[in-house]
């Protein structure tokens, strides 16, 4: 009967230390995780309970890890709908202008208005995006967070495109939605800081 008590009392503290443990390795996680995002300006100073509240917003789904974009792949491209923030991790995109090719000028109401005929103009836009000329505006890498100005300036669509340019890019994605609720419209010095930035 004391033997039976002992292995019941032993097993009910290695129960609890596992418990314990496992909460202590979650914590952790969720710890580097945070520190993370505050790798970026722009999370630096956000407060930790609501970047903990947050933080697997700003990683896969499925994974929970970061997430990856091969050479030469878009983040998005220009007329792309506006769907939320990029901050990469590692590995550089570029920030480009694409003039089309065909010997036509880079003319956006003619583009705009291509994009509101029927399907069967689709494969003919696709053509000249694979067609276009590429300007490199800007390289973005490590520590910058990409797809900020639309949303500040309030608008709909992208107006560059931005193509990985190194062997792979990993970074961490945010959705409109989750940044403007939680970060943008309710933090002052976000949007102070971006207004100054972008001006």
């Amino acid at each position: 009967c004391v033997v039976a008590s002992h292995v019941a009392l032993t097993a009910i503290l290695k129960k609890k230390d596992y418990e314990k443990s496992f909460m202590e390795g979650e914590r952790l996680k969720i710890e580097r995780k945070v520190a993370t995002i505050q790798r970026f300006e722009l999370f630096k100073n956000v407060n930790k309970r609501r970047l903990r509240d947050h933080y697997r917003s700003f990683f896969d789904r499925a994974t929970g890890a970061p997430k990856v974009a091969m050479r030469n792949s878009y983040l998005y491209r220009k007329g792309d709908k506006v769907d939320g923030i990029y901050c990469i991790l590692s590995g550089q995109v570029k920030r480009i202008k694409e003039l089309w090719a065909l010997g036509s000028r880079e003319d956006e109401s003619h583009e705009q208005g291509e994009e509101k005929k029927t399907e069967k103009n689709a494969f003919f836009r696709e053509m000249r995006k694979s067609m276009a000329k590429q300007i490199v505006l800007t390289i973005l890498q490590q520590h910058e967070v990409i797809g900020l100005e639309e949303i500040v300036r309030r608008q709909s669509v992208r107006t560059h495109s931005m193509q990985v340019s190194s062997e792979q890019v990993e970074f961490l994605f945010l959705k409109l939605k989750v940044f403007r609720e939680k970060f943008y419209d309710c933090n002052a010095r976000i949007r102070h800081m971006l207004c100054e930035k972008l001006d």
